[in-house]
């Protein structure tokens, strides 16, 4: 039996972020596409793995055999055949799973069990929270650390790794974290294992709480529809399959200009034009934040847009009131610019967040370029929201990808004092994270398949933007 320790309070920490890219391409099954795993996908299946296995050439395309490799093993052949016929008796009679993670439980030798604590669902007024009735020993005699996992709770699915520290998890996560008992809720202070999250209410997306009809302080209520202990079940997806996204957590970078002796100054601070797809030279750019000295760049960031003429900018890091306190602005050059304050916060599905980036948007629709886009650091809420103009306007996912891998290679990995490359087999996991993000709020599956630029446009449009508004914002952004 492993034994935990609290020294930091947080023991163990699962995060949607360690999912891999084949998390968002899915091995469905749905072999037609008519949004179904039935007998036909089953036999078409079978018809391919027939003809390959006697040599002859086969007719599926890459995507048709992705998603006929229900069980992941990198074949689509009886095995995933037998996998879906399974499945589709299952789905008839009321399954709530879909056809890859019902092959992944069916998989597992193990699947751990455990009662929702009815009294956690409403320890935090978000619904953001639920606790299960297991200690944190009998958790760690089912998975190691940074194994990958699946959790389901009442049809609820999440996948998930599990972290020895919450420092090992990046931002806007779900996660599932032991901490020692809350004396005040449980009355005892023994480890309890929490399912949390920073980007989905947990409690309300799994249907075990509602929101108050009553309008009490309590934001939301048990469900009334809820009969019987609530169970969730755990079982493992990959063996240490968030080992290389730790790794990337731990990077390390410094605030010191002189620990970047190979960068230009605009790479320092991680000031650069973005030109791809249809958008034209000179008319948007992306920084860390030219006014915030918390990380040492803001001088340059502020030169660097002074220099390249900077008239309209999006800060998704501050509200107006809070970017003006900051020591030396009213001499910046940026404050002397036609400034949206949108102040994101760091969930990009919630209401606030969706309502500041079409604030932004907006900004960009009806003000004259050349336009800048920054947040503090400028490579997480600036690279969602660069990469979704980056999508809307043609580029392709590997050119968004590599936008985004730049703010990582500007700011690590830094050893003994000096900027270095980063370690070999990191900038695939980095390309996984902005794929992950733009994957969940285009709701699309593949993005290498996929239309992205049609899919900016629809995740655009349900931000409230008109087609009159993102027509002009297409034609600010070309130049024309």
């Amino acid at each position: 039996m492993k034994v935990l320790s609290y020294a930091a309070a947080l023991a163990v920490c699962l995060c949607l972020e360690g999912m891999t890219a084949g998390a968002y391409r899915s091995h469905s099954g749905d072999i037609d596409g008519n949004n179904t795993s039935d007998t036909a996908d089953a036999s078409a299946v079978m018809q391919e793995y027939n003809l390959i296995s006697t040599g002859l050439s086969g007719t599926f395309s890459p995507a048709m055999m992705y998603a006929g490799d229900v069980n992941g093993d990198g074949l689509t052949d009886a095995a995933d055949a037998s996998f879906i016929l399974r499945y589709y008796s299952w789905d008839s009679t009321g399954g709530d799973l879909d056809l890859p993670h019902y092959a992944g439980r069916l998989s597992s030798e193990k699947v751990l069990t455990a009662d929702v604590r009815k009294d956690s669902y409403l320890s935090l007024s978000d619904g953001m929270c639920i606790a299960l009735d297991i200690s944190g020993q009998e958790f760690l005699e089912y998975f190691d650390f940074n194994d990958t996992v699946t959790v389901s709770v009442n049809g609820h699915v999440l996948d998930v790794p599990v972290c020895s520290r919450r420092s090992d998890i990046d931002l806007y996560t779900d996660c599932i974290y032991m901490d020692k008992g809350n004396t005040t809720l449980f009355g005892t202070d023994e480890d309890t294992v929490y399912i949390t999250s920073r980007y989905d209410p947990v409690a309300v997306s799994a249907g075990l709480v509602v929101k108050d009809p009553g309008g009490s302080k309590q934001k939301y209520v048990f469900s009334p529809e809820l009969e019987g202990p609530v169970k969730a079940e755990i079982w493992l997806k990959e063996k240490g399959g968030y080992s290389r996204r730790e790794a990337v957590s731990r990077l390390i970078r410094t605030h010191d200009r002189n620990s970047y002796p190979d960068l230009t100054d605009e790479e320092y601070a991680n000031f650069r034009m973005i030109s791809m797809g249809d958008i034209a030279p000179g008319v948007l750019y992306r920084t860390s934040s030219p006014i915030d000295s918390s990380l040492g760049r803001n001088a340059w960031a502020d030169r660097a847009a002074e220099i390249h003429g900077i008239k309209t900018v999006v800060n998704l890091a501050d509200t107006q009131s809070h970017g003006e306190k900051y020591s030396g602005f009213s001499e910046s050059y940026y404050s002397r610019q036609n400034v949206a304050y949108v102040g994101l916060p760091l969930v990009f599905g919630s209401e606030n967040c969706r309502k500041g980036i079409a604030a932004g948007l907006r900004h960009i629709a009806q003000n004259e370029g050349p336009y800048l886009i920054h947040c503090m650091e400028g490579k997480y809420r600036c690279g969602f929201f660069s990469a979704v103009l980056e999508c809307l306007m043609g580029a392709g996912i590997e050119q968004v990808e590599n936008d985004y891998l730049k703010s990582y290679q500007n700011y690590y990995a830094v050893a003994d004092g000096i900027h270095q490359p980063l370690p070999e087999g990191m900038e695939q996991e980095i390309r996984e994270v902005i794929e992950m993000f733009l994957s969940r709020e285009f709701g699309v599956l593949d993005l290498h398949t996929a239309d992205i630029s049609a899919a900016a446009e629809n995740y655009i449009r349900g931000l409230g933007l008109s087609d009159e508004e993102i027509g002009q914002l297409r034609k600010n952004l070309s130049g024309k």
